[in-house]
């Protein structure tokens, strides 16, 4: 991670904390799908999520709900490899599914939800502006299953497709931010100024650094080995250090979300100063997992 002064948009840190803010959440939602939506509001969960980057302690990047009740999850995404991205899609709908839903309430009660990922680059290669996924049937391309679920990826380089020039203003400012075309980008531009100017929020930012995210992740697979033996066993078939790097990346997201629950329990006993002397000291680390059941 960079200078906080010269961050932009597209770092999940930044992008978190501006449209934290739900009116500039609420124009982001409606300029993405083409639609008017009325309000939105925090999600309140009724399990936690703990897939998400470490800044929002335990919740996926941006996790709203409209007037309605429908849930919007959307994700800032600089890595666009596949499968990885569409399956991590498919892991944080179902998490969002899982969370909002009542103990005891019947299926019948879930609510629409869209998962949107917004791409730095092209994820599928074809240069539209947006990709649109919901259920079909692979017989009658025009039956489908209305289970109220939705997959959306904005493309930041896209050149085709529908558009509309708020859409278009969007995208050029996640592809360079010095290109600010709209009153609303105009108005994301100054809060990610904002943020970038002030100490605080940048010493916060720091405390969630990548470094710290990184050297816990390597602390947690030195001790518990997780995802690397898998990696070497793919490796004796599709080439040693390409099964490696994979193992390491299973691990790596399984110690994030390991410390995104950890940071969120803290939180909840009133304990969150104990989590950065912990990140420092592997013994006291451990011993907090162990506390909460984090194993």
């Amino acid at each position: 991670m960079g200078d906080a002064r010269e961050l932009t948009i597209t770092d999940d840190f930044m992008f978190g904390s501006v449209f934290s803010d739900l009116e500039l959440c609420k124009g982001l939602l409606e300029i993405i799908l083409g639609t008017t939506i009325a309000s939105v509001e925090r999600a309140e969960l009724q399990e936690p999520l703990a897939a998400g980057p470490l800044s929002r302690a335990g919740i996926v990047d941006l996790l709203v709900r409209d007037e309605e009740g429908n849930a919007y999850d959307v994700e800032m995404q600089n890595e666009v490899r596949q499968p990885y991205l569409v399956r991590r899609a498919r892991y944080y709908g179902s998490l969002v599914d899982t969370a909002m839903l009542d103990r005891g309430a019947s299926f019948g009660d879930l609510r629409d939800r869209v998962v949107i990922f917004i791409c730095a680059d092209d994820p599928f290669g074809l240069g539209y502006k947006r990709y649109n996924f919901q259920n079909v049937c692979l017989q009658d391309g025009e039956l489908q299953m209305c289970d109220g679920s939705e997959f959306v990826f904005v493309n930041a380089r896209g050149v085709r497709g529908d558009s509309t020039p708020s859409l278009d203003a969007l995208l050029g400012y996640l592809a360079d931010d010095d290109i600010v075309e709209s009153d609303y980008v105009n108005r994301v531009d100054q809060a990610v100024r904002t943020r970038r100017a002030d100490p605080k929020w940048r010493r916060n930012l720091m405390l969630w650094s990548q470094k710290y995210r990184d050297d816990f992740a390597r602390a947690r697979m030195e001790g518990r080995d997780l995802g690397l033996e898998e990696g070497r066993e793919e490796g004796r078939k599709k080439g040693l250090e390409e099964g490696r790097q994979e193992g390491r990346e299973e691990g790596r997201q399984q110690a994030v979300s390991d410390l995104s629950l950890l940071a969120q329990k803290l939180d909840d006993s009133g304990r969150s100063s104990e989590l950065s002397q912990a990140i420092r000291d592997p013994e006291r680390l451990d011993a907090l997992l162990g506390e909460f059941g984090i194993k």
